[in-house]
């Protein structure tokens, strides 16, 4: 079995040693031989991974260029490092390896699951009319930040999880999922009955791979790539990720001893830890069985706790991660426009749109084409959408304006305005506020005062 490199390259022969199952065995240089692998028993085929390469050909060469090479077998993957992190061209080696007995093959590429049904009851009258996972965060809808972050993860076979209800919304806006480098597939969930029936009901395009699940209105700054990376590198049999919370009482909690994960507990009225499940984990083929084993909950639902919890009860690896960077649930409206500060805080301005002399401009803001500002000012950062017009108006920090909206005589600051809106002569400052599509408000100028509103269901306004 031969390891192959460069004529070139002054490479060094390493003798692979017998390995008990489940070692971790590092084995030194020995300058001057033979660019070659030797070994007499365990002769199987087997690609033989460089660190960093998710998904590598088969037979591709790897050039060494240093004297020494460090070979590193980990029990359920093999890994070839360069000591010394020498420089490697092409990324891998091999064609066969020996495979001593207890190695497994190494893990198949991952399979993304966004879970986008559900009613957003937290979110209405908003979600009477749209789903919830299509509310824009920075003009761009809360789904499309989950899609983008698996397909930077290499995670690109994707399923989308949809409810009767706004399945039809999603896969429009969505598509084949091309628009994002990534091929998806949509699933429908025919009740919410929590999200470890998610799981199940995803098991057909699960197949046997390990897969990645992500809450579909969830934002996660630092994105999905070195969570990827770890579960790839110490292959458990669940990863799931936590970060500090104030109020631990409202989420479902970690009980850890010292770094090990000895259950998780929904809602606990007295929290052993103020680390909370963010709604990422990634999991092995093995949570299906955990999660046809349980039967429902208080809540009427199969809860992905307890199927976690399962796996633990029978000493599988469970991993857990704490998030970098900031996470948002983007559930409620304090929420979601805490999650368009955060985005619009790393906004890079753009200025596609017009902008007459009259007008002025404060700080960072993306201005769509098509757009214009007349006579008004902007305090970024800030993102008005193509299409949209301003027009002796102010737009304050954090807000966010969509496509076709048109603000006149009138000031925004910290919020959300979907497409086709009008906010015109209000006479006083609209802040921390969000208006849905095609909503018009406007205030009258004639006499008396009075307030003359069409509202729907469960709506909610406040005068101040």
């Amino acid at each position: 079995m031969v390891f192959s490199a460069s004529p070139a390259a002054p490479i060094s022969e390493l003798e692979v040693p017998a390995l008990v199952p489940d070692g971790d065995v590092d084995i030194g240089e020995r300058p001057g031989f033979s660019p070659s692998l030797g070994a007499d028993q365990h002769r199987r085929d087997h690609s033989l991974l460089v660190e960093g390469l998710a998904q590598p050909p088969k037979g591709i060469v790897v050039e060494l260029r240093h004297e020494r090479a460090l070979v590193h077998l980990r029990h359920r993957r093999m890994v070839a490092d360069v000591a010394d992190r020498c420089p490697v061209r092409n990324s891998l080696v091999t064609r066969s390896f020996p495979r001593p007995l207890g190695l497994l093959p190494r893990m198949e590429p991952l399979k993304g699951l966004i879970l986008s049904g559900g009613a957003g009851t937290r979110l209405r009258p908003i979600t009477h009319t749209s789903a919830k996972q299509l509310v824009p965060v920075a003009n761009k809808p809360v789904l499309f930040y989950g899609i983008e972050a698996l397909v930077d993860a290499g995670v690109k076979e994707i399923g989308i999880i949809i409810a009767p209800e706004t399945g039809g919304e999603i896969r429009e806006a969505a598509g084949d999922g091309s628009q994002f480098g990534a091929e998806i597939t949509y699933i429908v969930q025919d009740k919410p009955a929590g999200l470890a029936h998610a799981v199940l009901t995803a098991e057909e395009f699960i197949g046997g791979s390990p897969f990645v699940m992500y809450l579909g209105d969830n934002l996660l700054r630092d994105g999905l790539r070195g969570l990827v990376g770890a579960f790839t590198e110490h292959e458990p049999d669940a990863l799931i990720l936590l970060t500090p919370v104030d109020d631990p009482q409202s989420y479902g909690v970690a009980e850890l001893d010292g770094e090990k994960i000895v259950r998780l507990i929904e809602k606990p009225k007295d929290p052993p830890s103020n680390l909370a499940l963010v709604g990422v984990y990634l999991f092995s083929p093995l949570i299906f069985d955990a999660a046809r084993s349980l039967e429902p909950s208080w809540r009427g639902e199969l809860e992905i706790t307890e199927a976690i919890d399962k796996l633990i009860d029978e000493e599988r690896e469970v991993r857990s991660e704490v998030v970098r960077g900031w996470w948002k649930d983007t559930g409620q409206l304090a929420d979601m426009l805490e999650a368009n500060r955060l985005v619009l805080e790393e906004l890079v301005t753009s200025v596609e749109g017009e902008v007459d002399e009259a007008s002025k401009v404060e700080g960072r803001l993306v201005l769509g084409p098509g757009a214009k500002l007349e006579r008004s000012v902007v305090r970024g950062p800030a993102v008005i959408g193509a299409g949209a017009h301003v027009e002796d108006a102010y737009i304050g920090p954090y807000t966010s304006i969509g496509d076709g909206v048109h603000v006149r005589r009138s000031e925004v600051e910290n919020s959300i305005v979907l497409s086709g809106s009008v906010v015109e002569d209000l006479g006083t400052r609209m802040e921390a506020s969000l208006l849905g599509k095609d909503v018009k408000l406007t205030r009258s100028a004639g006499m008396p005062k009075t307030l003359q509103m069409l509202v729907g269901d469960r709506s909610e306004i406040k005068l101040v």
